[in-house]
């Protein structure tokens, strides 16, 4: 299956690009209530508060069958808009958004682990990867 966010990561400029900037609020979107808040608690990310319960048609990511590192990176370039805490803020949206995409991608063929995030700490991230490979 070709990867569904290609086109729009590897754009020129993708970070930069209208489209992608819908994509990542859409994936914002996706994110459980309880992390959206801790995203905006932070500072992280600002929601418009009628949006903040709403979701998109259907959940995008479940079509996925990658976790590319990459794309998450581009996605918390695009939304923590270099700032003097740029740094704590980028991993607490990575950390989200990697919750979010281990739960939800459930036929995942390519993953590609380049973060310091520990993986063990996804409830999902052990029966996903680990479990799965026990005969």
């Amino acid at each position: 299956m070709e990867n569904p966010y290609k086109t729009l990561y590897y754009s020129k400029a993708s970070n930069q690009s209208l489209s992608f900037n819908k994509l990542c609020n859409t994936i914002v979107y996706l994110l459980p209530t309880s992390s959206k808040q801790l995203l905006i608690e932070n500072e992280v990310v600002s929601i418009p508060t009628p949006f903040l319960n709403n979701k998109p048609l259907f959940n995008y990511i479940s079509f996925s069958s990658q976790i590319s590192t990459d794309f998450i990176d581009k996605m918390g370039d695009a939304l923590s808009k270099n700032d003097h805490k740029y740094q704590e803020k980028y991993k607490l949206l990575g950390q989200e958004y990697y919750k979010l995409f281990i739960t939800n991608c459930k036929n995942i063929t390519v993953f590609n682990w380049t973060t310091a995030l520990p993986l063990y700490q996804y409830p999902a991230g052990a029966s996903t990867f680990f479990l799965s490979s026990i005969p």
